[in-house]
């Protein structure tokens, strides 16, 4: 009971009175809570009671007015759980697993509905069974062993209930009830084999648990002991091997579950297969002849053939021996012919051959040696003409061949002729015989009577050939001469054909007689057309201007040959500008060198220079007969330059030439290019490309390459000028090529040249071509020198060729600076350096001394030579000028 305390305008409140009585009373029960508290527990009342309670509070003035009422019931009394009797039975079949439900529930009642526990109270330590504490459910305990059979098939405990107050207990008797083994299996099926049999049966009848295998007993018939075995799982069938063949076995068979073995079945017999028998042959060795050349398919003797107890179908072969014999064997008869393609010769002394026949029944087989002998036959001889063709007044011969020799004694030769090839009459005897004008027209053959190894009176007489009339030689008209231009391509014709003639009229077949394979030269089989051959380069210039070639005519039996003199003339071969450098810079002088094979006459020389801001369109910038020089200015900047030269050779005035064009770049601007215009690399491998910067990089720069559909990046560090790019050809095949170009490149960073390049896919990785860069990063190191120490010039004379070269070949294009003694007053005639082009191994240039230079020595020397190129051992050279005609030079 709780209450608030009062208003209170008095003294402290001290205590408080309580008073309490059940409803429908008429008095009340006095209590008094301590000090002044505000509740009070009152105990000792009736259960499910109603009370009403009233309180007033006292103080040293006295105590108040009792409050109102207030009311409340007592709860219940608990009532206990009950079950419905003192006792119960249950019952569980033997063998049950863990878990299974022994019957109904054994549950109680509670009147208050109170939750229920359940437990079990035993007597005795491992009872086999479990109960749900909340279902009242009894089972069988995990890791039990029912056995109805056992010592104990009856068991009974205790179920307690209760709602953790009070309890009731129930007595339950658990029966283990008898469960059936499984039936008996009918007699097994038995299916013999060979050292084994094969046992199948039927599932019996079961009431029981589950049929978890079968047992199988067997032994051989007359036997009192038994052989046991057991079917995988619950199979129902078994295969047993390592049997006596040819015995009978008795087979049992009983079904086994959870409640143990059924009753064995009756017996089934069966009976394993007889042993085989290998197949014999009725001797060791056999022997076969066969005559010389006969055919494939040809029978050698009788068959040789085995025997077999179990008469299994044998099937025949040819082991040792047989992959060199010339025979084959019937696989069903054993019959031995001779194979197709053989050719079998009793004079080649291959005429014993020993084979090993083998007979088989596909599990057992025996072998035997069977030998063959080639005999020797009477075979025809053959006689031939030589040559083939018979012509009036060409002598025939006859050669006879038989195999089987040819005795001198006895040898009968004959020549017949006929006028239709049937009828024959003798006209000579010999060995030889000259067909005369009135055999023209005729048949002639050739008729042989002899003795051989197989007797006398054999016979050969040759093919009939008809006699053609004389044939008369093929003959050339005279010595030829022919000329061709030089440069002219593979195939250009050499001047009319050289042709000659037949009084038959016979067809006739050209070809150079000897030397011709060194000639850069082809000639028509069926005309006699010379042309040039695909791969020649004819060069007037290189002194290879005269080639003699024999042609040879010929009817296929008779021939004549001629004397051809071929003549390289000289061309108008175009000249070549070649600029000191590919990319052009502001305040870098720039030089134009003519090259022209004809050589050129410095004094007619009108050299140009021209500017253009897309390449196509041009205008002057300056002109003069001295501008072999240009230094590009501001003004050049971003747009193109070019030389263009008009200037007579030796083949006249008013040629004309044009440098490659070139762009110009700020003296800074940085310039980028490939080291080499192509590289060489092997499937599944990588190339080196190299690439290279001018000027060196101030700091870090990134160049962006594409590599066919590849992006990379190639990063110059600061001072560096090379870098190289390894591009992967996983994936490629030798012949393909992955195309290389720069990408989108940092403002203000141009491309040189080569501006592309391309990696060829080969074979085997071999050197790079036109390689310009070695796998350490390094120019390939180049040594240039003068041709010669010493020459000689007029002053308003023709013009000096002046020639240096490069050890090894140019691998790149080297432009070698030039120095002279006398350098600006020789400024017009001296180039300011010769260039080598890519596989160049010389360049020269013409020197051409005006009229009205003194007399005296011009040295030449070397300038300022680029990376990796140094002086030779003639790093210097001397030209003696004179200011008159002096003569031939020495």
């Amino acid at each position: 009971v709780s209450w608030t305390a009062p208003d209170n305008e008095g003294p402290a409140i001290t205590g408080y009175d309580l008073q309490y009585r059940a409803q429908g009373e008429s008095g009340w029960t006095e209590a008094s809570p301590p000090g002044a508290a505000l509740s009070l527990t009152i105990t000792g009342l009736k259960a499910g009671t109603t009370y009403e309670v009233q309180v007033r509070a006292v103080s040293s003035e006295g105590a108040g007015e009792w409050s109102e009422s207030g009311e409340g019931t007592t709860e219940r009394a608990n009532q206990a759980p009950v079950f419905a009797a003192d006792a119960y039975e249950r019952e569980v079949a033997e063998n049950s697993p863990g878990g299974t439900a022994v019957g109904e529930p054994v549950t109680a009642t509670d009147a208050d509905d109170d939750e229920l526990t359940y437990s079990l109270i035993t007597g005795e330590d491992g009872i086999p069974f479990e109960i749900g504490s909340t279902t009242g459910q009894l089972a069988v305990a995990d890791g039990a062993a029912l056995d109805h059979e056992g010592e104990t098939n009856s068991y009974t405990v205790a179920v307690v209930a209760t709602d953790e107050t009070l309890a009731d207990t129930a007595s339950v008797t658990i029966r283990v009830t008898d469960v059936a083994a499984p039936g008996r299996p009918d007699a097994p099926t038995v299916t013999g084999g060979a050292a084994e049999v094969a046992v199948s049966w039927i599932a019996p009848d079961n009431d029981g648990p589950e049929i978890t295998g079968y047992d199988l007993q067997y032994r051989a018939q007359g036997e009192s002991s038994w052989t046991e075995a057991s079917s995988p799982d619950a199979a129902l069938s078994l295969t047993i091997t390592g049997l006596k063949a040819g015995t009978t076995y008795q087979f049992q068979v009983r079904a086994v579950s959870s409640e143990g073995a059924g009753e064995w079945s009756e017996s089934g017999e069966g009976t394993t297969a007889a042993a085989n028998q290998a197949p014999v042959f009725g001797a060791d060795a056999y022997e076969r002849e066969v005559p010389e050349n006969s055919p494939g398919g040809t029978r050698v003797g009788r068959p040789v053939r085995a025997t077999d107890g179990d008469g299994d179908e044998l099937v025949y072969g040819i082991l040792a021996g047989g992959n060199g014999a010339p025979f084959e064997i019937n696989p069903e008869t054993g019959r031995i012919k001779v194979a197709d393609d053989a050719a079998l010769n009793y004079e080649s002394a291959d005429t014993l051959f020993t084979v090993l026949v083998e007979a088989s029944d596909g599990t057992l087989a025996d072998t035997a040696s069977v030998t063959i002998r080639v005999t020797d036959a009477d075979e025809p001889g053959k006689v031939t003409l030589s040559p083939e063709v018979a012509r009036a007044g060409v002598e025939l011969t006859m050669t006879l061949m038989d195999e089987d020799g040819v005795r001198d004694l006895g040898k009968r030769r004959m020549w017949q002729r006929s006028r239709d090839g049937s009828s024959w009459n003798d006209i000579a005897t010999g060995r030889r015989y000259t067909p005369v004008t009135t055999d023209e027209g005729r048949w002639l053959r050739a008729v042989f009577t002899y003795t051989d190894r197989h007797g006398p009176g054999k016979r050969a007489a040759s093919a009939a050939v008809k006699v053609l009339p004389a044939n008369a030689k093929p003959s050339f008209g005279a010595v030829y001469e022919r000329e061709v231009p030089e440069n002219s391509p593979g195939g250009t014709a050499v001047g009319a054909p050289v042709a000659a003639t037949d009084p038959d009229n016979t067809s006739l077949s050209y070809s150079f007689a000897e030397d011709g394979d060194d000639v850069p030269f082809g000639i028509d089989s069926s005309t006699g057309q010379i042309t040039v051959g695909a791969d020649a380069a004819l060069d007037y210039e290189s002194g290879d201007t005269l080639y003699t070639v024999s042609v040879e005519a010929t009817d296929g039996e008779l021939a004549d040959t001629a004397s051809v003199k071929i003549r390289v003339t000289n061309a108008d071969d175009p000249g070549k500008i070649a600029l000191s450098a590919d990319v052009a810079r502001v305040g870098v002088r720039l030089t134009a060198t003519l090259m022209d094979q004809d050589r050129s006459i410095e004094r007619s020389k009108m050299r140009t220079w021209q500017r253009s801001s897309d390449g196509a369109a041009w205008t002057m910038v300056v002109q003069g007969a001295a501008r072999r020089f240009y230094t590009p200015t501001d003004a050049d900047e971003g747009k193109y330059l070019r030389a263009v030269f008009t200037y007579t050779d030796g083949h006249g005035p008013g040629k004309r030439a044009e440098s490659p064009a070139v762009m110009v770049v700020g003296a800074t601007t940085p310039v980028v290019s490939f080291g080499a215009d192509s590289y060489t690399a092997a499937p599944g491998g990588s190339a080196d490309v190299a690439v290279l910067l001018s000027p060196a990089a101030s700091g870090a720069l990134a160049i962006e390459v594409v590599a066919g559909d590849g992006t990379h990046t190639v990063t110059f560090q600061a001072g560096a000028s090379t870098a190289t790019l390894a591009v992967s050809t996983s994936g490629l095949s030798a012949a393909d090529t992955v195309a290389v170009r720069f990408g989108n490149l940092p403002e203000g960073v141009a491309v040189g040249v080569p501006a592309t390049t391309r990696i060829i896919v080969a074979a085997t990785a071999g050197d790079r071509v036109s390689r310009s860069v070695v796998e350490d990063d390094s120019p390939t190191e180049l040594e240039v020198e003068y041709a010669q120490t010493e020459y000689e010039a007029v002053a308003g004379g023709p013009g000096t060729e002046i020639t240096l070269r490069v050890s090894p070949a140019a691998d790149r294009r080297v432009a070698v600076p030039l120095t002279a003694t006398q350098a600006d007053s020789m400024e017009p005639m001296l180039p300011d350096s010769v260039v080598f082009e890519p596989g160049d191994s010389l360049a020269a240039f013409m020197l051409e001394v005006p009229a009205g230079t003194g007399s005296g020595l011009l040295a030449l020397g070397f300038g300022a030579l680029p990376e990796a190129v140094s002086a030779g051992a003639v790093s210097s050279a001397t030209v003696d000028i004179a200011d008159h005609d002096p003569g031939p030079l020495r």
